[in-house]
């Protein structure tokens, strides 16, 4: 493979797991916040313990199920995405709850609903998309970025799993 294939395999590898793991830190996010305090300490530490593993570790334990998986590159492929996705998504917990609360209440998108209609000021595309920023995007960007970066730049279980990556090639 090219360098650029190899580039546009490792990009797109990323873009799923960045996605993936947003919406699984928005889901855990919610359930940390319905958990009384007490169950949610325990919950936090079972989150973020993939932190406290050294990935040197984990290649080296899951580098024999993916030699064995030579002759299935998708299934290895998946086994290493997988493994990406459980070592990144506690730091994107971490920053989901410390980046700002949508500043648009469900309230106020309520409102906003109930009062577009057509060729009203508020129905116009530029308030929609400011709508959309200012209560979807202010919270979910920096995660997907921190969560793209972090998928991207992964290179000592790559290398152990014998995985094509730009950071190995």
């Amino acid at each position: 493979m090219s360098l650029t294939t190899i580039c546009g395999v490792s990009v797109l590898r990323s873009l799923i797991i960045s996605l993936t793991g947003v919406y699984l830190c928005q889901s855990l996010s919610s359930l940390i916040d319905r958990t009384e305090s007490r169950i949610s300490f325990f919950l936090w530490l079972l989150i973020l313990a993939p932190l406290l593993v050294p990935e040197l570790i984990v290649g080296y334990i899951w580098s024999l199920l993916t030699t064995q998986l030579i002759h299935y590159p998708a299934l290895a492929e998946f086994v290493y995405s997988m493994l990406v996705l459980m070592r990144v998504v506690p730091a994107g917990i971490i920053c989901y709850h410390m980046t700002v609360r949508p500043q648009i209440s469900a309230e106020a998108d309520f409102i906003r609903q109930s009062a577009s209609t057509a060729g009203t000021a508020i129905s116009r595309f530029s308030a929609q998309w400011n709508f959309f920023i200012r209560k979807t995007l202010v919270r979910i960007f920096p995660v997907w970025s921190l969560l793209f970066l972090l998928a991207f730049q992964e290179f000592e279980m790559a290398s152990l799993l014998y995985m094509n990556s730009w950071t190995v090639w």
